[in-house]
């Protein structure tokens, strides 16, 4: 039997291990905290992303979990409700959910080795302290993340460099909010450009929240700052009752997603070595595509290589297949990024990244 090696069980590598588990493949994936992170705490699957996991036949699986949202709703700080915009085919789900849910589906032809892999002084791959076995596996699936060791291994002079604008998100539990509110994505703007607040209320009574920031007006907390109460300080002002009650009550273990921008990637497959996901292409969060792109990298690299048998094609039509459309939505999200930045808040209550209307 063939083997391949997924390294990063995340979102890109557990939908990796789904579909090539089909093909008659032994799977390694080497995660040490497989399935155990929360960090994300929930995302939007959007029409792409939908499209992709009912094509690998992986939707009916999360689709008791996902929350229709059918619009977003754009609101000011005096609960005034200043644009609706309807949605269509998009859905919210918590990440544990959407990992939880399709790791049920995992076959015995799938293994997880729980370490990580790493580079060591030589720029080498290790795993366990030896060196990492490269000829052992036909493919070796980068699923690693923004962070990710297979992506410094290929491209050294890459790098990752700050964005904009980062973003603090978390998640609490209220079913009469989600009940109250359900079906909408609601986003909160004020009377100065470079700070919104959104909600996203789930039907499992989850609400996921996040703050959006422009670093020139708000600062990035340090590493080691205390963030729920950089947080609390920084929407303190806002008299927006779902704003004050977050802070009061819900701000306890918030997560700093850090915007980023990746250059010095210019192809996704090196031999039989591929990038999937945030490895390959890093999207702001704005553009609610990071999940969806990860789907679409997956569903694009396992038919192509169904119907073509050398690595070098596969990896010349994997890349043509991806490369427009992720550096489209990067470049979108750089584009809102700076408007956001820099615009009166009533850009806001118009402008929808367009990344939600992907391949309805």
């Amino acid at each position: 039997m063939s083997k391949i090696a997924i390294i990063g069980g995340g979102v890109a590598g557990l939908i990796a291990a789904l579909e090539l588990q089909k093909r008659d493949f032994h799977i390694d994936i080497y995660d040490q905290n497989f399935l155990q992170g929360n960090l994300g705490f929930g995302f939007l699957l959007m029409p792409n992303g939908v499209n992709g996991l009912k094509e690998m036949g992986l939707w009916d699986n999360i689709a008791p979990w996902v929350t229709p949202a059918k619009q977003v709703m754009t609101m000011n700080d005096a609960m005034e409700i200043k644009n609706i915009t309807p949605l269509e085919n998009v859905f919210g789900i918590s990440r544990t959910n959407f990992l939880q849910m399709l790791s049920q589906k995992i076959q015995s032809n799938v293994t997880y080795l729980q370490d990580y892999v790493s580079l060591n002084e030589k720029r080498e791959l290790t795993y366990g302290g030896q060196l990492f076995d490269k000829e052992s596996y036909d493919w070796i699936l980068g699923c690693d993340g923004s962070h990710s060791v297979v992506r410094n291994y290929l491209f050294p002079d890459a790098e990752t460099i700050d964005a904009p604008t980062y973003e603090i998100n978390g998640s609490y539990y209220d079913e009469t909010f989600c009940a109250q509110n359900a079906g909408s994505l609601i986003k909160i703007i004020f009377d100065e450009p470079g700070i919104a607040v959104g909600f996203l209320p789930l039907k499992t009574g989850q609400v996921i929240y996040y703050v959006q920031l422009a670093k020139r007006l708000y600062p990035e907390p340090t590493r080691n700052a205390d963030l729920a109460t950089f947080t609390q300080e920084l929407l303190s002002k806002y008299k927006h009752p779902w704003i004050q009650n977050l802070i009061q009550n819900h701000v306890h273990t918030p997560y700093l997603w850090r915007g980023r921008i990746l250059i010095g990637v210019d192809q996704y497959v090196v031999d039989n070595m591929v990038l999937m996901g945030d490895a390959a292409h890093i999207v702001l969060p704005f553009t609610s595509q990071g999940t969806n792109l990860a789907i679409e990298d997956v569903l694009s690299f396992t038919t192509t290589h169904d119907i073509i048998s050398n690595k070098s094609g596969v990896a010349l039509a994997h890349f043509n297949n991806r490369r427009a459309d992720c550096e489209r939505i990067a470049f979108e999200g750089m584009e809102y990024a700076h408007l956001f930045a820099t615009e009166p808040s009533d850009f806001m209550i118009q402008h929808v990244p367009l990344a939600y209307d992907q391949h309805s």
